[in-house]
């Protein structure tokens, strides 16, 4: 056991109270969830990520007293455990990160359940994240055999031959980094031609940008990568670690905490406003086929009176006036 750097500890405490948020914002995202509607896959692929992001603490709890930050040659007795534990955190950190941009897409298929179009491209990167995953998996059994077996035995740490694993790191990583632009320009186009405000648009793409902080922390988790040098991990294994454990947490809290508007906005209405008002909001419907729209109470559906509209704005009418409404009721039509 090794004392605890400054840095280290430091890192720990973020990270728990980290993890500690986004368990809270998770269990009150379902709580909304299920008090208003049913629970949707991305509900359930988003529980399903977080106990590997909380499991990613938990390794870098255990990881922390066995030498992170000090030289290989001193913390020669805790390399076994440290090897085993790496071959988990990799698979837990590509797991999770997966998971979550799963989640993300399927609420897009849940929400804009009208627009072939972005269907067709929403799981078009469902694929193309599976792959990634896939890949990911396989990097370090293919591209660097012996780093598998420094799992095993670590004293062939000084032996290890690995030229290409930088270079696969930042390969896996780029390609993560794309597809999480991918994933958050998706809706956007639809997003900005909604007959809404430009108050009401911009709100929505804000809530929809909330991701491109996980996907700073991706960029600089990358540069941290190029800095490790497997002949001396437990010394250049402390930022990496640190930026792989905050990555997926922080995706977690930031997908969830749009789930929670319904919640927040009742508290916040009611408390200035003892005496709930409905408040009509403006709709581009007009006539032939119906769609929800107009009526806004804080006590009631967020969105309640049915008017006609014609089929060309159907789509947009029924997503414009419904978006927050079907984040929390399934997506289902009346």
């Amino acid at each position: 056991m090794f004392p605890l750097l400054p840095i280290v500890k430091l890192q720990l405490i973020i990270s728990v109270s980290v993890g500690l948020l986004t368990l809270t914002t998770v269990v009150l995202r379902i709580v909304n969830r299920v008090y208003h509607a049913t629970l949707g896959w991305d509900d359930y692929l988003i529980l399903f990520a977080l106990p590997q992001g909380m499991a990613l603490i938990i390794i870098q709890g255990l990881w922390s007293p066995m030498g992170v930050g000090y030289p290989v040659t001193e913390t020669g007795p805790n390399l076994t455990h440290f090897f085993k534990l790496l071959f988990a955190f990799e698979m837990l950190y590509t797991t999770s990160i997966s998971t979550i941009k799963l989640s993300v897409l399927s609420f897009y298929l849940r929400v804009f359940f009208a627009n072939s179009t972005l269907h067709r491209a929403t799981k078009a990167t469902a694929a193309i994240v599976c792959a990634w995953t896939v890949a990911n998996v396989l990097q370090v059994s293919i591209i660097c055999r012996t780093f598998v077996k420094l799992e095993w035995a670590p004293g062939l740490i000084h032996k290890a031959v690995c030229s290409k694993h930088i270079a696969s790191y930042v390969a896996i990583g780029s390609f993560n980094i794309i597809t999480d632009v991918v994933i958050l320009v998706l809706p956007l186009p639809i997003l900005w031609k909604l007959d809404t405000s430009r108050a009401t648009k911009s709100g929505l793409t804000i809530i929809f940008f909330m991701g491109l902080g996980v996907s700073i922390i991706a960029i600089i988790r990358i540069g941290s990568l190029l800095a490790i040098r497997l002949g001396d991990l437990t010394e250049t294994m402390m930022w990496p670690e640190f930026w792989s454990v905050m990555e997926p947490n922080l995706g977690i809290l930031c997908v969830s905490l749009p789930m929670l508007n319904r919640m927040l906005g009742r508290c916040i209405f009611r408390r200035a406003r003892p005496r709930p008002r409905q408040t009509r909001l403006d709709s581009p419907c007009k006539t032939s086929h119906t769609c929800s729209a107009g009526v806004y109470s804080p006590d009631k559906e967020f969105f309640s009176q049915t008017v006609d509209t014609p089929p060309a704005e159907g789509f947009g009418c029924d997503l414009g006036l419904r978006l927050v409404h079907d984040v929390e009721g399934g997506g289902k039509r009346e």
